[in-house]
Formats: structure tokens, sequence, C-alpha cells
């Protein structure tokens, strides 16, 4: 009786510790909304990973470069749309990361900041006083109903 009750403990213990969750997750902003320079909407031949992304900016053109204007109705849209990040409750070696391709929106802001989004990913840079930049990775991937795709048809086709 005592081995099958260690057993099923273990059992019940093997499963709490290496359960995870996800949950869903706001998308917030580097810096506020009167500090944005410009949106601009990419979609890279190369895929991008936590490695390389700090270079995406440099090594790519957008195809679209949102008007000012449009800018407020496209963060209240970009706010709206679902995020949701995997936790994991007991820390195990696990595969995965940010990954960058498809479309993706960058919000640079007028301090040379930035924050990209993309389906698989959000990464953030902000500009230091000091010279030193920070960088800030997220692995909220986007969980929206409609397809991320879709969401830009209406920037791109005009």
């Amino acid at each position: 009786m005592k081995k099958i009750t260690m057993l099923l403990i273990s059992l019940l213990l093997i499963f709490c510790l290496s359960s995870c969750a996800n949950i869903k997750k706001d998308l917030e902003f580097s810096l506020d909304r009167a500090n944005v320079q410009s949106i601009e909407i990419f979609n890279p031949e190369k895929s991008y990973y936590e490695g390389d992304i700090h270079a995406f900016l440099e090594e790519n053109e957008p195809i679209v470069i949102l008007e000012p204007e449009q800018h407020s109705n496209f963060l209240d849209t970009l706010c709206a749309l679902d995020f949701e990040k995997e936790v994991v409750f007991f820390p195990i070696p696990m595969d995965g990361g940010c990954d960058y391709d498809g479309y993706i929106i960058a919000v640079v802001y007028s301090d040379g900041g930035y924050d990209i989004i993309a389906e698989g990913g959000l990464y953030s840079y902000a500009a230091g006083s000091d010279g030193q930049g920070r960088h800030k990775y997220d692995h909220s991937d986007y969980c929206g109903e409609t397809p991320w795709a879709e969401f830009f048809k209406e920037y791109i086709e005009k």
C-alpha cells in the first residue's frame, strides 16, 4: 500500500512541477503615444529571433509608413489585439523563443527607441541616457481569432 501511495504522490508531483499555463497579456508600449515618431509595417524575407532582432530596422525597408493622422486609430486597434504568454511553473530547459517573421510592426519613438510587434513575439529597445540601450524581449504570441495578416490588409492595399 505504501508503494502505491508513494507512486501516486510521485506522479502527482511530477505532473504539478512540469505544468504550464497560457496567460493573456495586454500589449504595452515602451513610451507614451505622444512620443511616437512613426509607425512602420514590414514584411521581411528573412526570419529573425532574439539574437538578431536588434538589427531589424537597419536591414529592412518598410512596405508602409503610416501617416500621423492614422497613428491613434492604429494604436487603438493594436492594443485591442489578443496576446498570450506561456508561463512554466517549474523551470525546465525547453526550446522556443521569439520568432519575428511575416508582417512586423515597428513603433518608432522620438528618442530613438522602438517597439517591434510580431505574431510570434514582442521586442523593445529603449535608448538609455548613458548611451547604453536597453533590450526587452517578450515571448507573448498573437492569439486572436482574426489571422495576423488580415489585420494589415487595409493599410497595405492603400
